[in-house]
């Protein structure tokens, strides 16, 4: 059985981009950092936050 080369073991798209699959992100770049605590997350107002408050009640 032949060793797979990189084009079968890779989806490389027309413009030269990588789709990985999530195994093959995981073998690439390590395990997923543990969950961060939302009391540790710097709280960021979301787009939609904004929009709701500046059109107030």
């Amino acid at each position: 059985k032949r060793q797979p080369s990189f084009m079968d073991q890779y989806k490389i798209n027309p413009d030269g981009s990588i789709d990985f699959t999530p195994e093959q992100l995981r073998d690439i770049l390590g395990p997923p950092p543990p969950p961060v605590p939302p009391w540790h997350q710097p709280f960021v107002p979301s787009f939609n936050v904004k929009k709701l408050w500046r059109k107030g009640p």
